[in-house]
């Protein structure tokens, strides 16, 4: 599935923020193995373990 900006944009308004500024880098070995497309890869477990936690109404 390729990108799509309208579909990038919707997701950001039900993405949990907590996930919205983790950490990102391009990964070398998976854009060799793609045939040298870009790949940028999400460290999402990088954050403290309490802000993970949803608080319940």
């Amino acid at each position: 599935m390729d990108l799509d900006v309208a579909r990038i944009e919707k997701a950001v308004q039900v993405i949990d923020p907590v996930f919205l500024n983790t950490p990102q880098y391009l990964d070398e070995q998976l854009c060799q193995a793609l045939g040298a497309r870009a790949v940028t890869v999400k460290l999402e477990t990088g954050h403290d373990h309490h802000a993970l936690r949803r608080k319940t109404p």
